[in-house]
């Protein structure tokens, strides 16, 4: 599920955005500055310009399982900072397609690691980091429910 606030308030998809929804048809038609979602109580807190913020309750919209499987992803790098080899690991609540790149610190791509199939669970992959100039580098792991980013040190 996702969801998006712009001039005409808040909607959300739930097929990936061939088809969107109004959110909650009780908020004014209103340009919507932000939003902020607060896992605890299921909240989705929507700034709006000139009309307060207003609190819209998720529960009846979702069922547990898209918000939690959010906080499954996971993208962690040991040793870091690294000399040479190093451990990536990734945790994924389902199986998906994504792409595992590096970057450097303004931006450019340097490399992809992976681009595949990646299963559910965590899963390790080495990459060898030997060959970058001392620095600081952007790895991102990136698949159709989210985009991840780690900072990584080499020495």
């Amino acid at each position: 599920t996702y969801y998006i606030a712009n001039d005409l308030g808040v909607w959300f998809t739930t097929n990936g955005g061939a088809d969107w929804e109004v959110l909650e048809p009780s908020l004014p038609m209103t340009v919507v500055n932000d939003l902020d979602f607060h896992a605890e109580t299921r909240m989705l807190v929507a700034a709006t310009f000139g009309r307060s913020m207003h609190k819209i309750d998720l529960s009846n919209f979702l069922d547990a399982n898209p918000i939690d499987k959010l906080a499954e992803f996971t993208l962690q790098v040991n040793p870091n900072p690294v000399q040479g080899q190093a451990n990536i690991s990734l945790e994924l609540p389902n199986a998906t397609d994504g792409i595992l790149e590096l970057f450097d610190i303004s931006g450019r791509k340097l490399t992809t690691i992976a681009d595949a199939r990646f299963s559910a669970g965590k899963q390790t992959i080495s990459h060898d980091f030997a060959g970058l100039a001392q620095g600081k580098y952007i790895l991102r792991f990136a698949c159709r429910e989210k985009i991840l980013t780690q900072k990584l040190v080499v020495l």
